[in-house]
């Protein structure tokens, strides 16, 4: 029986090789950015992580001059079927002869420009056998190439930074054929993407004019139709909170990454569902006629102003030639903003506006930038077009700004375009979501950009951390940091309600004792041992007074700067040896949590199963024995029942690359799937099962500073036994059978 067809399975391939775009070069980025000073701080393979800078030191011009492309990597077959996602096509009107350099010019930038990049950086739409001997080069944010790994790999794709070092290089020091693509829009355009929109950011913009003229680049215009439409965009109402934090966060990201952060959203992994892949809607690129313009070594403004012009009257010309061919209405206009101000609303009602105190300058009507309900039968709304007021009011305009004048909207707004009925579940699954995200973003963006202060005039700030880091090096072996206030923040309620998570006791545990608590299953992300032991959400102060929880983790996370920090807070400590000791010989009243199945159990994690990895795994009784502490079985009913996985025989080259990935990581890449925001679709959400962790009657030991390995063993089955019993005593009241066995492997 076939589970997928051969249509499915190429509508997972071309998924997913949209999918790994941006995570690529993420992962890319953060391996130099964290490992190398890492490696040079706290490992002794400090020497292997001198070699990258040396060779970034020595390589440290050539993304500025000829590059170094690669007619491989541009013929992947990985963007064949990027470009059969949308799909991407790329149409000439004219030829360009390989006699002239060229500045071919593309808009609109969209989101994140994918038109501009499978057409101009890869081979997917054929772009040398369309225009045959023109090599093309496009441009983007030159900080891309001072991070090792990711200038390689964008670099062999043909891309350039957008400095003028290397725009002129590429125009004047590398003969003819050249043609260089620039995005001209940028980040500023990106907030003018939304579906139907045809607006283009020319405000300040024309660098690109100056540099035709300087090097005799011919101007090349060109329009991607549909790039606005592969994502939706939400823009907030001015004098909201929402809309406060839209904008700070987007000047902070346009100051320190050149990048404006957009609230945008598309597709999941299926069509149906909602998530941040781009809707499959078709991009068509036209390429239009070039401009010859001449060289002339320091054009003055006149010159400037004069080419500039005639270039957007080709751009619109190009626009109103082809907009009925790919979408847009024979009355669709190109917008080009010279200005600030893209739309202005209009008051018709002149006592309103002198209530207002609003003047009569726009067409003979009164201007507002506050647009309250009562306001909304006498609004019209009219685009600003080449710099100026168009005559003729915007259509639909007056809707769109009733939806938007109270914070309440917005929220009916954000729930309306998520295409499930239960609405009140999205809380608790974006509350989910924040979970294993907060980690990321912490890794993948704010430690870069703490180590990037490094280079800016705030260096004062990394400088003082990274002192403390040292000072306070050692405090996860003694005890940690951990914070009332984060474990109990409201939303691990959210997360305890999505499953729903529960905890009951058997038997009280005395503050008198310390107490090894064997965590079972693993399954694949631990909620049960996250939500019941590292916060607040099930009451675990009030079920066992007196008792502080401790769950034990991987080493490696404690030192990783800022992510030490958080696992303390919410009382994660190390798996080590020393951490262990320190907290079961300070005090009682300390509860270790440890899943003693461990990163090889996950592999186990599937519906249905209940099978530990126990036999071997002897190390904590033989830790309890040297403390005196006592023994705690426990087992969560569910934990298995949230994914589904896919397991691969031993002797597969995914099974090989799973072991790879755990001897690097100290973890599997297992392969699982759940539900999307709606519980119909495929994602990667949990399902909506019940967890209920059981936490089983102490087992006392005695106290052996060197325990035998008989004393060990014996306790051990003990252990197990004391296990099983729990498990045989809850199966039936937690969904297993009478006859489902609990497995030791």
């Amino acid at each position: 029986m076939a589970f997928f067809s051969r249509l499915d399975l190429q509508e997972g391939l071309r998924t997913l090789s949209v999918l790994q775009w941006i995570p690529v070069y993420v992962i890319l980025g953060a391996i130099p950015i964290l490992g190398i000073p890492y490696c040079l701080l706290f490992s002794s393979l400090w020497p292997l992580s001198v070699l990258p800078l040396i060779w970034l030191a020595y390589d440290w011009n050539t993304h500025s001059q000829d590059g170094r492309r690669s007619a491989w990597i541009r013929n992947w077959t990985l963007w064949k079927y990027f470009q059969s996602y949308f799909p991407v096509k790329l149409v000439k009107t004219h030829d360009l002869s390989p006699k002239h350099n060229y500045i071919i010019v593309s808009h609109p930038h969209g989101i994140l420009a994918h038109g501009a990049f499978i057409n101009f950086a890869t081979e997917a739409t054929g772009f040398s056998r369309i225009f045959p001997s023109i090599t093309p080069c496009l441009a983007t944010l030159e900080g891309i190439f001072w991070i090792p790994i990711v200038r390689d790999y964008v670099m062999s794709m043909g891309i350039c930074p957008v400095s003028e070092l290397a725009l002129k290089y590429k125009l004047t020091q590398k003969g003819s054929g050249n043609a260089v693509i620039i995005v001209v829009g940028g980040a500023s355009e990106a907030l003018l993407c939304r579906p139907g929109a045809s607006t283009v950011y020319l405000k300040n913009h024309k660098g690109f004019v100056k540099l035709a003229l300087k090097t005799g680049a011919y101007l090349v215009p060109s329009y991607s139709f549909g790039e606005n439409n592969i994502f939706n965009q939400e823009t907030f109402p001015e004098g909201t909170w929402l809309r406060f934090f839209q904008k700070n966060f987007q000047k902070i990201g346009k100051k320190i990454l050149g990048l404006n952060f957009c609230t945008f959203h598309g597709r999941g992994l299926t069509r149906t569902s909602w998530g941040f892949l781009p809707f499959n809607h078709p991009i068509t690129t036209v390429v239009g006629e070039p401009l010859p313009v001449p060289k002339i070594c320091d054009p003055d403004k006149e010159t400037v102003a004069k080419y500039f012009e005639i270039y957007i009257s080709a751009l619109r010309k190009l626009f109103d030639q082809h907009k009925t061919k790919y979408g847009f209405s024979e009355t669709q206009e190109l917008t080009i903003m010279l200005t600030g101000t893209l739309l202005t609303h209009c008051l018709t009602n002149t006592k309103k506006a002198e209530k207002l105190n609003s003047s009569r300058n726009i067409n003979g009507q009164h201007r507002v930038n506050h647009c309250t309900k009562d306001m909304m039968n006498d609004i019209v709304t009219y685009p600003v077009v080449t710099g100026n007021v168009s005559k003729k009011p915007l259509e639909g305009e007056r809707e769109k700004i009733e939806r938007n004048t109270k914070t309440s909207h917005i929220i009916k707004k954000l729930l309306d375009i998520m295409p499930c009925s239960k609405k009140t579940d999205y809380l608790q699954s974006l509350s989910l979501l924040q979970w294993p995200l907060g980690y990321l973003a912490i890794f993948f963006i704010l430690q870069p950009l703490f180590i990037g202060l490094l280079f800016t005039s705030l260096w004062l700030l990394p400088t003082l951390y990274f002192v403390w880091l040292f000072l306070d090096w050692k405090t996860p072996n003694q005890g940690g940091r951990r914070s009332a206030w984060v474990r109990n923040w409201y939303v691990w309620t959210h997360i305890r309600d999505y499953f729903p998570i529960t905890i009951l006791k058997t038997k009280d545990l005395s503050p008198s004792h310390n107490y090894i608590m064997g965590v079972h299953p693993h399954g694949l992300l631990t909620f049960g041992a996250f939500c019941n032991f590292c916060t607040e959400a099930t009451g675990f102060s009030k079920t066992f007074p007196g008792i502080t929880p401790h769950l034990a983790t991987l080493s490696w996370f404690f030192k990783i700067p800022f992510i030490r920090e958080y696992l303390m807070a919410k009382g994660v400590c190390s798996v080590s040896q020393p951490a262990i000791n320190y907290l079961l010989s300070h005090g009682t009243g300390n509860l270790l949590g440890i899943v003693v199945g461990g990163v090889g159990e996950a592999l186990q994690s599937v519906p249905n199963t209940t099978t530990l990895i126990l036999q071997k795994r002897k190390g904590f009784v033989r830790t309890a024995l040297q403390h005196g502490a006592h023994l705690v079985p426990t087992f969560t009913f569910g934990e298995t029942e949230v994914y589904d996985q896919v397991l691969f025989h031993e002797d597969s080259w995914m099974y090989k690359f799973q072991s790879f990935f755990r001897w690097i990581f100290g973890f599997y890449f297992c392969v699982f799937y759940g539900q999307g925001f709606c519980q119909d679709s495929v994602g990667l959400l949990p399902y909506h099962k019940p967890i209920v962790t059981i936490v089983g009657e102490p087992l006392p030991l005695p106290r052996v500073e060197s325990p035998s390995p008989e004393m060990v063993d014996k306790y051990h089955e003990l252990y197990m036994d004391a296990l099983y019993k729990l498990f045989e005593q809850h199966k039936v009241q937690h969904g297993y059978s009478k006859t489902q066995k609990l497995l030791f492997l």
